[in-house]
């Protein structure tokens, strides 16, 4: 298996995706309600409902067995291109990281990323979160590809719009900005629409 590395973090030939950004459904907080995305223990999610969307099985809330094994998930778009103060997943223990300094390379394992607390952290499984995908994508399922050219975004602060983005970077750089800024990170809020293959339209 032939292993690179590039800009802060080591890639593995058959992880690293055939574009820049990609799809991955990862846990949030709040109550599950009908339309949301749920992931059981066993990392399979569904839609809850009668509709499928997302490429998701739908099931209905009254059904499922055991629902408090269930976390109510979204989809992300995400990236490899992981920087310093980028909130980033570790899908090893299925968590949210910040990170304060990235640096070294240790074959096999990965550049040693250090957290906001200076704790350690030696994975190549680290995701690099760029906002959450918007609701009216729903013909975006996992795993889906993306080029520059097919994202735009938005900046929510209060459920309200602050600004329109057409360059990743340019969101990204205000968003860690206002992030700094705003006290409460829970009113502030980034999101991606994508380019429809069908109509050609960004939702």
């Amino acid at each position: 298996m032939i292993r690179m590395k590039t800009k802060n973090i080591l890639l593995i030939d058959d992880e690293v995706p055939n574009k820049k950004y990609f799809i991955k459904i990862l846990p949030v907080d709040g109550d599950i309600k009908d339309g949301d995305i749920i992931t059981g223990k066993n990392e399979v999610s569904v839609i809850v409902g009668r509709k499928s969307k997302h490429g998701l099985q739908p099931w209905a809330l009254e059904e499922i067995p055991n629902i408090i094994d269930f976390k109510k998930s979204k989809l992300f778009l995400c990236s490899k291109d992981i920087q310093v103060d980028d909130e980033v997943w570790d899908s090893l223990k299925n968590r949210k990281l910040f990170v304060k300094e990235v640096k070294g390379f240790l074959f096999g394992i990965g550049a040693t990323v250090y957290d906001k607390d200076n704790l350690t952290h030696c994975y190549n499984t680290f995701y690099k979160i760029i906002g959450e995908v918007s609701p009216k994508a729903i013909w975006v399922k996992e795993g889906d590809e993306f080029d520059e050219e097919d994202m735009m975004f938005e900046i929510f602060i209060k459920n309200q719009i602050y600004k329109n983005y057409k360059k990743t970077e340019d969101a990204i750089i205000d968003y860690k900005n206002l992030s700094n800024s705003i006290k409460k990170h829970t009113d502030l809020k980034m999101v991606c629409k994508l380019k429809c293959p069908t109509c050609k339209s960004y939702h």
